[in-house]
């Protein structure tokens, strides 16, 4: 089962360490900490000050959490709380329960001023506090979340071989609101594109979408080569309307796969 653990606290209070002694080691963890993915792509704390740099901290979190929610393992997040009641991060907790995640909670408590003790005495060089990150943090998370939420409605239509991986067409969404998309060794990651123009970050390519099958299909020909690729799943309440397309695209031939599989 797809699970989150929050560890939270006060700045200084440890959540680093703890994290670091307790699920950094575990091969069914994924630590979502933006300052520590900065440290792994770029060897420093800088990256997130720069565009690039944070388009790709986004792309990699995203993907990497995303991956570890689907795979129903455990996501570890390290957040930074304020005094008193925070709106936002409790409406994250209980967006992910809605969508089927199991959320836990870990809260490390210090004494304020011991905390900022603790971070007068940081090397920077080590340390990035993730207060500076809290409305990143959750951000990404929401983004992260909204995948895994549209996942749990997706229908494989076709999988593709070829000699760079595999490319996969999907249909997405409920009848009515269904959405088509398809995925090539060239996308990394697929992060839907935001409904308002407020939401979408700059400097990202989001997935492309298509409303019908048949405006998908008719881009998928024509930019993947479609039947020059082996097919190695189809589904078969798709098979007539592949069996349609070969016929209207006999300019360039299939490959004789498409021949046995479609039949």
């Amino acid at each position: 089962m797809a699970r989150i653990k929050f560890i939270t606290g006060p700045v200084g209070s440890g959540k680093t360490v703890f994290i670091e002694k307790n699920f950094s080691s575990s091969p069914g963890n994924f630590v979502f900490d933006l300052a520590k993915i900065s440290q792994q792509l770029f060897g420093h704390f800088q990256a997130l000050e720069e565009m690039d740099g944070i388009v790709q901290i986004y792309n990699h979190a995203s993907e990497e959490g995303l991956l570890t929610l689907l795979d129903g393992k455990t996501l570890v997040v390290e957040y930074c709380t304020n005094k008193g009641y925070d709106d936002d991060f409790a409406a994250l907790v209980k967006y992910a329960q809605k969508t089927g995640i199991c959320v836990e909670v870990i809260h490390i408590e210090l004494d304020e001023m011991l905390g900022r003790e603790r971070i007068a005495q940081a090397d920077p060089q080590r340390y990035f506090s993730s207060a500076k990150l809290r409305e990143e943090t959750l951000e990404v998370l929401e983004g992260v979340i909204d995948s895994f939420e549209a996942n749990q409605n997706f229908e494989l239509i076709l999988e593709l071989g070829g000699e760079n991986g595999s490319t996969v067409f999907y249909r997405s969404g409920e009848e009515g609101e269904e959405r088509y998309f398809y995925l090539t060794p060239e996308i990394k990651t697929f992060d839907f594109e935001p409904d308002f123009e407020v939401d979408k970050l700059s400097e990202v390519n989001y997935l492309k979408t298509f409303p019908t099958f048949e405006k998908a299909l008719n881009t998928l020909i024509s930019e993947v080569g479609l039947f020059q690729l082996v097919p190695l799943k189809v589904n078969k309440e798709y098979k007539k309307a592949f069996q349609q397309a070969v016929k209207r695209n006999m300019d360039k031939p299939p490959l004789p796969e498409w021949k046995a599989i479609l039949n």
